[in-house]
Order: structure tokens, then C-alpha cells, then sequence
């Protein structure tokens, strides 16, 4: 009875925040697919980059957490 719940659960849940995981640790363009064989993991960077390098990611990054602190 519990295994129809637990296989929502996976599709639904765990996979998508699984493929969060991947893509925000990986060097993903958004083209295709985020597993294909050209796609590679680069750890951390993307997060270093998007701290210390100014620009536009940058500034959507304040915008956002400005836009979700004040609602």
C-alpha cells in the first residue's frame, strides 16, 4: 500500500531536487541534456563565480534574496 506514495515521492521529490543538485555543480549550459557526456562537474566554482565575480548574475543574486526577505 505504502509503495505507490514512495514512488510519488521519488518522481515527484527526490528527482527533481536530485537534478538541482547536479546542475548547480556542474557546467551545464542549459542546452540538451544536463547528463550528456559533454556535460562536466566543476564543484564549488559555480558558487565561488557567482560570489566573487560582479556582473549581472551577481546583482540578480541581491535582487532575489532582496525580493524574498521583504515578502
Amino acid at each position: 500500500m505504502s509503495a505507490p506514495v514512495i514512488v510519488l515521492l521519488l518522481v515527484f521529490l527526490v528527482a527533481p531536487i536530485a537534478m538541482a543538485a547536479w546542475v548547480s555543480v556542474s557546467d551545464w549550459n542549459g542546452i540538451g541534456s544536463p547528463f550528456a557526456s559533454g556535460v562536466h562537474a566543476v564543484g564549488w566554482r559555480n558558487y565561488a563565480a557567482l560570489l566573487t565575480q560582479p556582473g549581472l548574475p551577481q546583482q540578480q543574486l541581491g535582487e532575489s534574496l532582496r525580493n524574498t526577505c521583504t515578502t
